[in-house]
């Protein structure tokens, strides 16, 4: 069996060997000769994959949202309002979602 972290039991072993010569010495692949390489051709192949994509996707939303609302912020500033720190608009969003949920933290103090 091949080395791999003891809590790695149902999933892919962590360690991958990879040959990169055949026996007569000939590569495989020639833009791949070496272990640098390769790593350099995986690094390449990390933003192709599905499961990345939906991530990068969600962080340049929120990226936008966030520019949009330094934009708001800097016109509400130039009128003289006043605007909302980070702070405030997660405690704003934690009343909502202790009211939806319709409890707050823990179940309070138990019934005997």
């Amino acid at each position: 069996m091949g080395k791999k972290h003891p809590r790695d039991f149902w999933g892919p072993p962590s360690r991958v060997r990879v040959l990169l010569e055949k026996k007569d010495g000939t590569l495989y692949r020639e833009d791949i000769p070496n272990r640098y390489h390769l790593l350099i051709a995986l690094g390449k192949m990390i933003p192709k994959l599905e499961s990345r994509k939906a991530r990068l996707e969600h962080q340049e939303k929120m990226k936008q949202e966030m520019h949009e609302r330094m934009e708001q912020e800097k016109k509400q500033a130039v009128e003289g309002k006043k605007t909302k720190t980070n702070k405030q608009i997660k405690q704003e969003k934690k009343q909502r979602d202790k009211k939806q949920s319709g409890r707050g933290r823990g179940r309070g103090k138990r019934r005997k």
